[in-house]
């Protein structure tokens, strides 16, 4: 959530499997970054966190806003974008007779990064989707994919 090259995360696992885990980590490497762990919890501590994420769901808010508005505005019911309350992506759904393997490989063929769905599961019933990215993408740069998008379309 801040920085993944400071390598540190947790889990929160029921008591019979903390032996376990702790093994498993003591085989992959035996010691955490002491100093960075005592930072973070600093960081952590003195509030640095909290206003860090509130920052970022307000940043991550607007970013799907306007992805909201170009999409409805560009694409009408041709791909149909599912808002979010969470998260860093969403869901697109194509309409009927759209493959969405083939779809997602034409976007990014137009420097627009989307996921076919279908690729997650291995049997796909639901109609066909697409997952896209809104938060680490500026503004212009998500209206610009939109757009690409619309053309494809």
């Amino acid at each position: 959530m801040l920085f993944p090259a400071l390598r540190m995360g947790f889990l929160v696992v029921p008591t019979h499997l903390i032996d376990p885990l702790c093994a498993a980590r003591s085989i992959v490497d035996r010691y955490g970054p002491m100093v960075a762990q005592a930072v973070l919890c600093d960081f952590i501590t003195e509030g640095h966190f909290g206003r860090h994420l509130r920052r970022m769901r307000e940043v991550y808010a607007e970013h799907l806003d306007v992805l909201l508005t170009a999409a409805r505005s560009e694409w009408g019911d041709r791909l149909t974008l599912q808002s979010t309350d969470t998260g860093l992506q969403t869901v697109a759904w194509l309409s009927k007779g759209l493959g969405d393997v083939e779809f997602a490989r034409a976007a990014n063929g137009r420097g627009v990064e989307v996921g076919a769905l279908s690729e997650y599961a291995l049997n796909w019933k639901v109609r066909n989707g697409l997952q896209i990215g809104f938060a680490s993408v500026g503004l212009a740069e998500l209206r610009r994919g939109v757009r690409a998008i619309a053309k494809l379309l």
